[in-house]
C-alpha cells in the first residue's frame, strides 16, 4: 500500500510537456536475490521516474541479474517487484554517480494478505463457475468488458445485497443481465473470492523466464484520471493516444517524453464524448480518431493540429466503435449500438451504412435508433437492471480488413462473425463456437485470430476451410483478451492479456506462446499496435481510473531485446 501512495504522490505532481534529459555515461547493475541468498529470475526492476513521470523496466536473468545502460539525470526509485515477495525500493534523489557500484536486492517473502494483494486477476476469475452457460456467458461479456475481475474493489460485495448495489451500478454502463444469471453470478463471486472456503488460496502464477525476461517495458504516466483507450504510433515517431477520462487527443514524443494533451477548440469537436479509437495514420498526414456516445469521427491533420469532424446521425446509426483502413486508404468502422458496418469518405465525408442481419424481430428492431433510445430510456426511468436477452444488441465490435479486399466484423453480444464483400454489398455470418470475440486482427495468408474473451483463449479461423482452431494460453481460462495484433514482419500473433496484466507473444505454427509480465498491476491492456521499428505500443485503460495502480493509465511501450 506505501508503494501505491507513492504512485498516486507522483501522479499528483506529474504533468504534461515536461521533457527528460538523460546521462548516458552511467550504468546501473545490480543482483536481485531471496532471503537466502539464491539468484531471482524474471524480477521486474523498474526505473522510476518522478518528472516527467515515466517507468522503465527490465527484468533479471537467470542469474539475478540486470543492467540499465540508460539513467536519466533527475530523481528516480529503483524498484524490484516480483509476485510472492515484498517490493523494494532504493532511491535516488540525483542521478547515478557511482556507476561502478552494485545495487542489489535482497527480496522477502510477502505475506498472506500482501499476496492476495498482488495476485493477477486471471487467478481469480478462474475460480468462478457456473453450471448454466448463459450465466457464465453474462458475466464474462458484462461483467469483465471494461476493467478487470479480482482485484479488491471488485471483491468488497459479501452477500446478494451488496451485489445488487453494483448491479445497479453498471445497469447505468450497459451491462444488463437476466435476474436468474444475477443470482447465480453473486453466488459464484462469493464463492470464488473465499480463500478460506473449499477453493482455498489461489494458485501462484509463474514468473518470466529465458525469453520472457529478454524484454524492455516502457510507461509513460498520464494526468491522474486519464484512460487511453486506445494508443496507436503516428507519423514521424509519435504515438496518439484516445483518451477516454478527458475525450482529448494525447499526443507522445518517446524521444523527448513531451506528452501533450491537444486542447484547443481547432484539434477537437466542440463537445467531445466518449472518446474511443484512434486509427493509425495510413497517409501519413492524418489520423482518425472515434468518440463513440458523441457518435462523430474525427480526422487530425497532425502537422496542423487541426481536426475535421463528421457526425453519425442519430437516426441513421448509434455508437462508432472500431476503424480500420482498406488497401484504398478508405477507414472502414463498426457500429456497435445499431448492427451496422460503415465506411466514411476522407474527402467529402460521406457515410455509407450497411446493416447486418438480425436473429429474429426483437433483434432487427433495436437496430433502430429511435427505438432503442426509447427501450433504455424507460428502463432507466423505471430503474429496471435485467433484460430477457443479452444479445439483443449484438454489437459489432472488431473488424479488419482481409487481403482478398473482404471486410470481416465480429460480434461482442452475438457470438459471431461476418464476411462483407463490397463488390456486391452482401454479407455472410458465421456462429464462432465461443462467446464474445472481441478485437481480431487477419494474417498475411487471410486467417482469422480472434481473442475470446469469455473463454480466455484465442481462435483461428481459415475462410477458405471454414475451420476453427482453438489456442490455449499460459494464463489460463480465467483471463480475457481485449485485443490481439498480428506483427507484419513474421505473421507471429500478439495477444492483450487484460485480466493477467501480461502481453502474450503467440507461435502460429507451433501454438507456442511467450509471456510478458507487465510491471503495474490492474493494467487492462486494450488496442495493440506495431510501429515501424517493430516495437509494439497499447495502453492501460481501465475504466473506471480509480482502480489504476498510479491513479491513471499510461501510454506503453514494449521492445524485445535480442
Amino acid at each position: 500500500m506505501n508503494l501505491l501512495k507513492t504512485a498516486i504522490r507522483l501522479s499528483l505532481v506529474a504533468g504534461l510537456g515536461l521533457p527528460a534529459s538523460y546521462g548516458m555515461a552511467d550504468t546501473l547493475t545490480g543482483t536481485v536475490t531471496d532471503s537466502q541468498g539464491q539468484p531471482l529470475e524474471g524480477v521486474s526492476i523498474s526505473l522510476l521516474q518522478k518528472s516527467p513521470l515515466k517507468q522503465t523496466t527490465l527484468f533479471t536473468n537467470a542469474q539475478g541479474q540486470y543492467t540499465f545502460t540508460e539513467i536519466p539525470d533527475s530523481a528516480f526509485d529503483l524498484r524490484a517487484r516480483l509476485i510472492g515477495y515484498r517490493d523494494s525500493i532504493i532511491p535516488f534523489p540525483t542521478a547515478s554517480e557511482d556507476s561502478g557500484t552494485a545495487h542489489n536486492f535482497s527480496l522477502e517473502a510477502a505475506t498472506e494478505g500482501e499476496l492476495l494483494m498482488q495476485l493477477p486477476a486471471n487467478v481469480w476469475a478462474e475460480r468462478i463457475k457456473f453450471d448454466d452457460e448463459e450465466a457464465f456467458k453474462a458475466f464474462r461479456v458484462n461483467c469483465m468488458t471494461c476493467h478487470t475481475q479480482g482485484n479488491i474493489e471488485a471483491r468488497w460485495a459479501q452477500n446478494r445485497e451488496n451485489w445488487e448495489v453494483i448491479y445497479n451500478r453498471m445497469a447505468h454502463k450497459g451491462a444488463r443481465i437476466t435476474a436468474e444469471s444475477q443470482d447465480q453470478i453473486a453466488e459464484a463471486l462469493i464463492k470464488a473470492y473465499d480463500t478460506s472456503g473449499p477453493l482455498g488460496f489461489p494458485r501462484m502464477p509463474v514468473a518470466p523466464r529465458g525469453k520472457e525476461t529478454r524484454v524492455e517495458i516502457t510507461e509513460w504516466v498520464m494526468p491522474r484520471g486519464s484512460v487511453p483507450h486506445d494508443v496507436a504510433p503516428g507519423p514521424e515517431g509519435r504515438v496518439y493516444a484516445a483518451d477516454a477520462g478527458t475525450s482529448l487527443v494525447v499526443r507522445l514524443d518517446p524521444e523527448t517524453d513531451e506528452m501533450v494533451a491537444l486542447d484547443d477548440p481547432k484539434s477537437r469537436p466542440e463537445n467531445p464524448n466518449s472518446m474511443h479509437t484512434v486509427l493509425p495514420s495510413f497517409d501519413g498526414e492524418n489520423v482518425w480518431f472515434i468518440y463513440s456516445a458523441g457518435n462523430m469521427l474525427g480526422k487530425l491533420d497532425v502537422a496542423s493540429e487541426e481536426m475535421d469532424v463528421f457526425n453519425v446521425p442519430f437516426y441513421k446509426g448509434v455508437y462508432p466503435h472500431t476503424m480500420r483502413a482498406d488497401a484504398n486508404g478508405k477507414p472502414w468502422f463498426t457500429m456497435c449500438g445499431s448492427n451496422q458496418l460503415a465506411n466514411i469518405d476522407a474527402e467529402t465525408g460521406d457515410i455509407n451504412y450497411f446493416d447486418l442481419p438480425a436473429k429474429d424481430l426483437w433483434q432487427s428492431m433495436m437496430t433502430f435508433p429511435p427505438f432503442i433510445k426509447l427501450v433504455y430510456e424507460t428502463r432507466e426511468l423505471f430503474g429496471i437492471n435485467t433484460l430477457g436477452d443479452i444479445e439483443e444488441l449484438p454489437c459489432p465490435y472488431g473488424i479488419d480488413i482481409a487481403p482478398d479486399g473482404k471486410i470481416w466484423v465480429g460480434q461482442w453480444f452475438g457470438s459471431a462473425i461476418a464476411s462483407f464483400d463490397p463488390a456486391t454489398e452482401s454479407f455472410e455470418k458465421i456462429p464462432t463456437p465461443f462467446n464474445g470475440p472481441r478485437r481480431f486482427r487477419i494474417d498475411s495468408k487471410g486467417q482469422l485470430w480472434i481473442p475470446a474473451f469469455a473463454q480466455g483463449q484465442v481462435y483461428r479461423y481459415i475462410p477458405s476451410s471454414k475451420e476453427w482452431t482453438a489456442f490455449d494460453l499460459p494464463t489460463g481460462r480465467g483471463d480475457a483478451h481485449y485485443a490481439l495484433t498480428v506483427n507484419p514482419k513474421d505473421d507471429s500473433v500478439w495477444v492483450a492479456g487484460s485480466n493477467s496484466d501480461t502481453i502474450m507473444r503467440l507461435d502460429p505454427e507451433t501454438g507456442a506462446s511467450l509471456v510478458y509480465r507487465l510491471p503495474t498491476r490492474l493494467s487492462f491492456v486494450r488496442e495493440l499496435y506495431f510501429d515501424e521499428k517493430g516495437d509494439l505500443w497499447t495502453g492501460y485503460a481501465n475504466s473506471p481510473a480509480a482502480f489504476y495502480e498510479q491513479g491513471a493509465g499510461s501510454i506503453v511501450r514494449l521492445r524485445v531485446l535480442e
